[in-house]
């Protein structure tokens, strides 16, 4: 099982969690604890996630998100009304227990509308954190309401900036819309792999990604380098998809670089974590030359030192570059699989 898969059940059962707490908290608000009720909003919340995470979330990528709220938390509703109501038949039908039937009589006539109404808003809101997850960065709003870095602290981290090649070419040819959606599918279709290698999407710049690690993450199997090649790898198991699409399988490079940068909450009608230190900026001008040295991924030589490498790459130096931007030149590798 991937991490990439590992990531999205585990968010299943803390959905599940939740949904628990948010019952729980409405029976204690009126006076009555029942074990049953934390049940079905573990299950609500455990099928919310399911439904949310592996079936709906690229299907309804593109509809209103309001619109896309509605139709996913009804969807949720009838789902674990129906599985609570099979469950509890098949329990009463294997075993003659009448609690079970007692509880079923109860969902099937006077706990109908308690229990859908319930069900409902706890599915609304666990599909609205979600939503605003997937919008923030996979653990950016947990990261803001622990106030992770209301104060500025300082980093080691990689970084890793990715972007399509020839695409003011691809935008011509294709279109906007066409173009637009190309992007979209490029960037839905790295996610796996970035997640399986630990990394974070710190931010999308047009046909862009800025992708990062904490230093001890970026250096650990699968490493900074293996994702480049893993995306690789992903993209052209799809060329089949993009050729009858769009006609072009997307072709990208990137720059890596590590060192310290400084984390902190900026911003006040518009708040975002952001990363400021020359790290960035080094990996900015990496990727910018690739095109110059016919390069698919260029790395610094201070990341080149601390990757422990294996014979699945090439590392050769292209010499001492002054980067632009850059007070002093520093030596760059060209990084080829075999």
């Amino acid at each position: 099982m991937t991490k990439f898969t590992k990531q999205r059940i585990n968010n299943c059962f803390k959905a599940g969690i939740l949904g628990a707490l948010l019952t729980l908290i409405n029976v204690l608000e009126e006076g009555t604890v029942q074990i049953k009720y934390p049940i079905v909003g573990f299950i609500a919340g455990f099928l919310t996630g399911v439904f949310e995470l592996f079936i709906y979330r690229n299907r309804l990528k593109n509809v209103n998100f309001f619109v896309g709220l509605l139709i996913k938390s009804i969807t949720y509703t009838i789902s674990v009304y129906l599985i609570i109501l099979f469950s509890l038949s098949l329990i009463y039908r294997i075993t003659g227990n009448l609690d079970a039937a007692n509880i079923l009589d109860n969902f099937m006539n006077n706990e109908f509308l308690m229990v859908t109404f319930k069900t409902f808003k706890g599915s609304l809101f666990i599909v609205f954190l979600f939503q605003l997850d997937a919008l923030l960065g996979d653990g950016t709003f947990r990261k803001y309401v622990f106030g992770k870095y209301h104060k500025p602290q300082k980093e080691h981290m990689v970084f890793m900036f990715l972007d399509v090649k020839s695409s003011t070419k691809l935008a011509e040819t294709l279109g906007d819309e066409m173009y637009y959606s190309l992007i979209d599918d490029f960037f839905h279709d790295i996610s796996e792999p970035i997640i399986d290698s630990d990394a974070e999407i710190y931010k999308y710049v047009g046909d862009e990604v800025i992708i990062c690690w904490p230093i001890e993450k970026g250096l650990a199997p699968p490493t900074a380098v293996d994702l480049f090649f893993n995306i690789r790898h992903k993209i052209r198991k799809r060329r089949d998809y993009y050729i009858s699409r769009y006609g072009v399988i997307p072709e990208f490079k990137a720059g890596i670089h590590e060192g310290s940068v400084i984390t902190a909450l900026i911003g006040d009608i518009r708040k975002e974590i952001v990363y400021n230190g020359d790290v960035l900026n080094t990996a900015a001008r990496l990727q910018e030359i690739c095109n110059d040295y016919n390069a698919g991924l260029l790395i610094s030589e201070s990341l080149f030192r601390k990757l422990k490498w294996t014979g699945r790459y090439s590392a050769k130096s292209l010499g001492v570059i002054q980067l632009k931007g850059k007070l002093k030149p520093m030596e760059v590798f060209k990084i080829e699989e075999h």
